[in-house]
């Protein structure tokens, strides 16, 4: 079963991660899995590109069947597997919107946030604008509010309910993690260049900061 599945991963990032913990909560340990390189290009290599054409992880394979989407996979790993492991999907139909709408909705956060946190890496020096910073930055800023919003009542669900368990207690760190977030942006980001022609993006204060909540980003 788990031995028949094939994961290329690479470090660091998120979408290889959803399918790696998605493999673990459905107790489906065993399958084969191999660390690649971003840095040395290994996801450009043929046996990536033979399951995966566009070269990029994660890439996954269970038998004959590919799905390198990483919201696909674990929807895939769910539905073939509904009796193993932890169920991630509930029954009642409120209960699945909620879930569906979430886990597609954070596809825009991702993007939110990546158009300001990689800014410097995906845009050339004589293409970068403050003022296209600062834009990108608003968008992320008002983007956290909802999600603040969303995760401050779960965090109100588990302070009324406090065995609900573990996840919503992770769930109101993570609020907590947006608001600051959210007011850093507001308030402390900057867009001054520097002289390599790198723009400060954030002035984050990560030592007071709730660690969980960057898995949001």
């Amino acid at each position: 079963m788990a031995s028949d599945m094939l994961l290329y991963w690479g470090s660091g990032s998120p979408p290889c991660w959803r399918i790696q913990l998605c493999l673990e909560e459905k107790a489906l340990q065993g399958y084969q899995q191999k660390l690649l390189s971003f840095e040395k290009q290994e996801h450009k290599s043929a046996a990536v590109t033979e399951i995966n054409p566009r070269g990029q992880l994660p890439s996954f394979r269970h038998g004959d069947n590919i799905i390198n989407e990483s919201l696909g996979a674990c929807f895939y790993l769910e539905n073939q597997f509904k009796a193993q492991g932890t169920k991630l999907m509930p029954d009642g139909a409120a209960e699945q919107a909620l879930v569906l709408q979430r886990t597609f909705e954070v596809l825009t956060l991702q993007q939110k946030s990546g158009d300001v946190i990689y800014y410097n890496w995906r845009i050339p020096v004589e293409e970068r604008h403050n003022s296209a910073l600062k834009r990108n930055t608003e968008a992320l800023a008002k983007e956290l509010l909802l999600w603040e919003g969303y995760l401050a009542k779960i965090w109100t669900v588990y302070r009324e309910v406090p065995e609900s368990g573990c996840l919503l207690q992770a769930a109101g760190a993570a609020s907590e993690c947006a608001g600051v977030l959210a007011s850093t942006l507001e308030g402390e980001s900057t867009d001054t260049g520097s002289s390599q022609g790198d723009i400060n993006i954030l002035n984050v204060d990560l030592a007071n900061t709730p660690q969980v909540g960057f898995c949001l980003l």
